[in-house]
């Protein structure tokens, strides 16, 4: 392995406040904005509806607003229902079709009472929203997938 200035300073520019910010919104420390509107995240358990749509819509705005294009990837399980993910992509400059996953899952457990989540998984969530803002910056030679 060798050092990568372009790397450095990506990794630079991961700040304390951001990762805060970002943990505090999606584990319902403090109202997210979402829609233009205050909403606080108590819970993104899979089957909790409105909550789990509000971080799903929270994660989309963020990625549209740093001029990706976002989309929502609708699924069903047998199991325990519907629902959707967020994606978006950075096109790769000379290898569009070789692609890196970049991924996390923003729903939490438990099932009922409050869940915020900071571990399971709004961390790997931030991680992923932080990614996001600061890799739409650059061209990469291939596709990054954010999801």
């Amino acid at each position: 392995m060798t050092y990568s200035p372009l790397v450095a300073e990506m990794i630079a520019q991961v700040t304390q406040s951001a990762v805060y910010d970002y943990t505090a919104d999606l584990s319902g420390e403090r109202p997210a904005q979402v829609g233009g509107a205050p909403y606080t995240i108590t819970t993104r358990h899979t089957g909790s509806g409105t909550p789990l749509n509000k971080a799903t819509q929270y994660a989309y705005e963020h990625l549209e607003a740093w001029g990706l294009d976002p989309s929502y990837h609708y699924w069903t399980i047998s199991w325990c229902g519907s629902n959707r993910n967020v994606i978006a992509e950075l096109p790769g400059a000379t290898m569009p079709d070789e692609l890196v996953l970049i991924t996390a899952h923003i729903d939490d457990m438990p099932s009922s009472g409050l869940a915020p989540g900071a571990d399971d998984n709004a961390s790997g969530t931030v991680g992923v929203l932080l990614a996001a803002e600061i890799m739409s910056q650059y061209q990469f030679e291939r596709t990054v997938r954010f999801v």
